[in-house]
């Protein structure tokens, strides 16, 4: 019998149990606050922190340090992490989905059809989404198109975006994505540092260019997770947590670096 193996995928197995348990308390809201997950002093380095923090939400879900470039968890971990949520089991696979991230072909782009409800009698809506996303399945939208008053309301319960307003973009969801994706693809042992390194400024380079303070990015992030997986949706609810932390705890990178 290989022990060697049998160790190494026990081990894995319970670091995947532990994000689970991790994911499902965050969610509840009885998960740690930000300041136990910041590895590195912001001050050292804020750029290079501010840069990473463009992936802050997703990564604080999942339970990864928010300013290193490594997830800091073991590779087999990691590499069930791709493929179960991403279908990713090679670098070359993690690089089409960076990409494809990155150059506005993932969900945003969809969502962002949303944004343009906001003025739509509700009985047009449907018919307004079809016009702006044409190759978006039909049943799709009809889903999303439930979630999306809920989400506005949430997003201004949150103080996100006025009584009247909506987020300009959803263009966030898939850059913060593709941040903690590629950082992922490198605890998995699929791409380097430095392919990664280079994938987070892009990312941060450009939400700089389009959003102005941290809020805008968090509101145009969870816009578009909100109208995917509807209010109701634990992990939800988790990272609207995770935003308010962000933007309000003294510990938190985005308070302690800033908007660009």
């Amino acid at each position: 019998m290989d022990w060697t193996g049998l160790v190494a995928g026990v081990a894995a197995a319970g670091v995947w149990i532990g994000f689970q348990v991790w994911r499902s308390r965050r969610a509840a809201g009885t998960g740690g606050a930000v300041e136990g997950f910041v590895s590195v002093d912001p001050a050292a380095d804020p750029e290079r922190v501010r840069r990473l923090s463009v992936g802050a939400i997703l990564a604080e879900d999942n339970g990864f340090p928010i300013d290193a470039l490594h997830p800091g968890k073991p590779v087999p971990a990691m590499r069930a992490w791709l493929s179960d949520f991403w279908g990713i089991r090679s670098g070359e696979d993690a690089r089409m989905e960076v990409e494809k991230l990155l150059q506005g072909a993932g969900h945003g782009p969809l969502f962002d059809a949303f944004i343009q409800l906001r003025d739509v009698p509700p009985d047009q809506r449907l018919e307004v989404l079809r016009l702006h996303a044409p190759h978006a399945r039909p049943e799709d939208l009809q889903e999303f198109l439930g979630h999306y008053p809920a989400v506005l309301g949430a997003l201004r319960g949150e103080g996100l975006c006025g009584a009247t307003e909506a987020p300009a973009t959803a263009i966030a969801y898939d850059w913060g994505r593709a941040v903690v994706v590629a950082r992922v693809a490198l605890g998995a042992e699929f791409l380097t540092a430095d392919e990664v390194d280079g994938y987070v400024r892009r990312a941060a380079e450009l939400a700089r260019g389009r959003f102005g303070s941290w809020s805008a990015f968090a509101a145009s992030y969870l816009f578009a997770r909100g109208v995917w997986g509807g209010v109701d949706d634990p992990s939800f609810r988790g990272q609207c947590q995770i935003a308010r932390e962000l933007l309000t705890l003294p510990a938190s990178p985005w308070v302690r670096c800033g908007w660009w």
